[in-house]
């Protein structure tokens, strides 16, 4: 048996004793890699059905407050015609939706209004959702 110590923050006093799992997100970047001429209506695909799968999740989460910002987003052509842009010139999804929120990040982030350059935040919140739907496709 191996014995590790780990330590962390307590969130409540003493020391616990139990399996560790490790929870971890792929890395939210860029691959660089390219889609073929052939391949790139299937990852369109891919692209479209992550989309609706997180808009679809998004409708059922009705505790979310940030819930109408993110659709409103997720519909918007700046948003998601970026990312079906940039697929069909041979990006990967993945690539195409951090690319597209990073993006967007930058944009309204330089937005003096603070609403809408919060849209910022909400726009690469948005990719990591659709980011973490693709890996699983």
């Amino acid at each position: 048996m191996n014995r590790a110590v780990y330590e962390g923050l307590s969130l409540s006093p003493g020391i616990g004793v139990a399996p560790v799992f490790r929870l971890s997100s792929p890395a939210f970047e860029t691959t660089g890699r390219q889609v073929a001429p052939e391949h790139r209506e299937a990852e369109a695909v891919r692209l479209e059905t992550a989309c609706a799968e997180v808009t679809l999740a998004l409708q059922e989460s009705a505790a979310d407050k940030t819930r109408p910002v993110m659709i409103d987003i997720l519909s918007d052509p700046l948003f998601h015609g970026s990312m079906v842009d940039r697929v069909r010139n041979g990006r990967t999804a993945e690539d195409a939706v951090v690319e597209t929120a990073f993006d967007l990040k930058v944009i309204f982030g330089e937005i003096p209004d603070p609403v809408l350059r919060a849209r910022g935040d909400h726009a690469e919140e948005l990719g990591r959702h659709i980011f973490k739907r693709l890996k699983k496709l």
